[in-house]
């Protein structure tokens, strides 16, 4: 009964804590994201797609970093969910590329 005490205990003070976190995240998003600035986000819109975007060096760097894992993980536990998951992965990296890009 005093463990579970002492976890209710610590369990309430971390979430008292990130609470307090994700207030001050929602308070500070609002006061510093004005909706007329728009034009600011246009100007760094292409920006971003080269950095991010679905043909970017970056996008090329995980993609190999993700295949490479992946084989060096078959290898190490003979598992053939680890290598079916590189594609998988591969394909949902793209899909998101693709979003943050804006395409």
């Amino acid at each position: 009964m005093k463990i579970l005490k002492s976890i209710k205990k610590y369990f309430l003070k971390c979430l008292n804590k990130y609470f307090v976190f994700m207030i001050g995240i929602f308070i500070t998003s609002s006061a510093f994201c004005d909706p007329a600035a728009d034009p600011l986000a246009a100007t760094v819109l292409p920006q971003i797609q080269a950095l991010f975007g679905p043909t970017s060096t970056i996008s090329y760097c995980i993609y190999l970093a993700e295949i490479i894992v992946g084989a060096v993980g078959y290898v190490k536990t003979k598992n053939l969910l680890i290598l079916i998951g590189v594609p998988i992965l591969v394909i949902f990296t793209s899909a998101m590329f693709t979003y943050i890009g804006g395409k």
